[in-house]
């Protein structure tokens, strides 16, 4: 039984006025794929991708050389690698044509991901919680979570990561969204605002920008010095993509645009997830804001065109029904709870239900494919900042002091004695 609900909302990439013929109320059509007015489907105003023969059967040669050289295990055993091969070629062919291109790999790694999964078990944490010692009971707990029952301790918040004091900050599970897909294993993050802080930083190469600002690709040194330090999360898309826009320390690097969700982080620490020009505005607190699409969640209601297939008002990255790797960043509706999730196998909307049933009010979708997406743990050992990553096929990092990201990215601190 599919326990997830779908919401409704009149949101759209680029949000515009419906024209909707007729009367009657808003309703999902049957198939799912758009807001219908008595039976009517109405759709989205998408651009179409379309080749030209010669562009098509380059594609197409290009796609059966990929498959037949190991473009699937590229993409599995190195995912690094499969990403760098598929950058190279949108510098040849364009943006569209590697979009299709990796839409056709990742429909066979998901044929291929079903046919040898009979339940979920690609999806391994790494090591066991992030904790020192025991920890005193929580006020806090993120709501509980309902479960399919087809894995035991679906839905079971666990205590994941503890501050300085001992207090639990973080708890991590897991929910199964997609009773067709067994490998597709969402991990949820969730993190106490009222004792942590959301931070983001560039990347030394993302988001690209002529304008110039510092980008050393780590976290600052006031950050680095302290152990209050908990967290690592992934950022968004690469500028090229969307080119949603990116605020820091208040200089902006790329345009806000109107409309488009955004994550929006004030100068006494406290951060929401909401339109920019609606919900968030400009502000003289405002020191860091990152866009990347439409919001997929609004007012607690999933945006119904995350279930379209076409890619390029969401940046130019793979359809929405393809399933691939993706990550999302929500926000409860009291801004207490910030949630991440990440997984394999998920669609946009399945994300967006895995964050809604998580207890999200408002959320996006961040990076997307197995290179690209990354959350872990800080610790301390033999006197350096180490992360260990929430999944083991992410890699661990061994010295933060030294490291420095080519993406931008998020992290969270907690309270400072």
């Amino acid at each position: 039984m599919n326990y997830f609900s779908i919401g409704l909302t009149c949101v759209h990439p680029h949000p515009r006025p419906l024209s909707l013929k007729g009367r009657g109320g808003l309703s999902l059509s049957p198939q799912g794929r758009g807001l219908g007015v008595r039976g009517e489907i109405v759709k989205p105003h998408m651009r179409s991708i379309k080749f030209s023969p010669p562009h098509l059967r380059l594609v197409t040669l290009l796609f059966i050389g990929f498959t037949i050289l190991g473009g699937h295990a590229a993409i599995n055993v190195w995912p690094a690698l499969g990403a760098r091969g598929a950058d190279g070629l949108r510098g040849l062919l364009g943006d569209p044509a590697v979009a299709e291109l990796e839409m056709i790999v990742f429909q066979i790694q998901d044929v291929i991901a079903r046919l040898s999964q009979s339940h979920s078990t690609n999806v391994i944490w790494s090591a066991g919680p992030v904790v020192s010692g025991e920890s005193p009971a929580s006020a806090w707990l993120p709501s509980a979570l309902p479960s399919s029952g087809r894995v035991a301790g679906e839905g079971e918040w666990v205590s994941y990561i503890h501050d300085a004091r001992g207090r639990t900050v973080a708890y991590r599970t897991f929910l199964l969204p997609d009773s067709q897909r067994a490998y597709a294993e969402a991990t949820i993050l969730a993190f106490d605002l009222n004792t942590t802080r959301l931070h983001f930083a560039l990347g030394t190469d993302e988001p690209r920008s002529s304008v110039t600002v510092e980008r050393s690709g780590m976290i600052p040194e006031v950050d680095r010095q302290t152990e209050a330090l908990l967290s690592i999360l992934n950022g968004g898309f690469k500028a090229r993509h969307g080119g949603f826009g990116v605020m820091v320390y208040g200089v902006t690097l790329l345009p806000l645009r109107e409309g488009l969700g955004t994550v929006a982080i004030y100068a006494d620490g406290h951060a929401r997830i909401g339109r920019w020009g609606a919900e968030i505005v400009a502000a003289p607190d405002l020191v860091a804001a990152r866009q990347n699409g439409p919001l997929i969640i609004q007012a607690g209601v999933i945006n119904p065109y995350t279930e379209f297939t076409e890619a390029q008002d969401w940046g130019y990255i793979v359809g929405n029904n393809t399933p691939t790797w993706r990550s999302g960043l929500g926000i409860s509706v009291d801004g207490r709870t910030l949630y991440y999730a990440v997984g394999p196998g998920l669609t946009l909307s399945r994300l967006a239900q895995v964050l809604a049933t998580a207890g999200a009010a408002e959320a996006l979708q961040l990076d997307i494919n197995q290179a690209w997406v990354y959350a872990g743990a800080v610790h301390f050992a033999e006197s350096k900042m180490q992360v260990r990553p929430v999944l083991d096929f992410m890699p661990e990092i061994d010295d933060l002091e030294k490291h420095s990201f080519s993406r931008d990215f998020f992290y969270i601190t907690g309270e400072r004695d």
